[in-house]
């Protein structure tokens, strides 16, 4: 499990991120905690409906990763303070609370897994 302690890695999730947009369900990560190297993302969890890395897209500064391409020939890196979204293709979301799920290999922290919840009003 990851060596960064929960409660900072729930920080790391922009409250009040979750939307819908054109591609599916989106949400934000607001890097405070320091740079890091993402080697692997194995899944997110939307309510229980698991996405894998192929239905997944990360939006890190201005570039756009398909998860299923990062890998440690080939990371996704996260610079202090740097924004990401997270979205969730062909996802859609019902107002209310809503739990998510991530589960990732960071070369810095090892297996990282979080869980936040977050509300969704259209």
């Amino acid at each position: 499990m990851s060596i960064i302690p929960k409660f900072l890695l729930k920080r790391v999730y922009v409250s009040g991120s979750l939307r819908e947009t054109g591609e599916g369900v989106a949400f934000d990560l607001m890097n405070t905690i320091g740079p890091g190297i993402l080697t692997r993302l194995n899944s997110i969890i939307l309510n229980e409906q698991p996405f894998s890395p192929k239905d997944i897209l990360l939006k890190i500064g201005d570039k756009l990763f398909h998860a299923h391409e990062i890998s440690e020939s080939n990371p996704a890196i996260f610079f202090h303070n740097q924004k990401t979204t997270c979205i969730l293709i062909g996802a859609k979301l019902a107002e209310g609370l809503h739990t998510i799920t991530v589960d990732l290999l960071s070369r810095e922290a090892g297996k990282v897994v979080v869980t936040v919840q977050d509300n969704y009003a259209s």
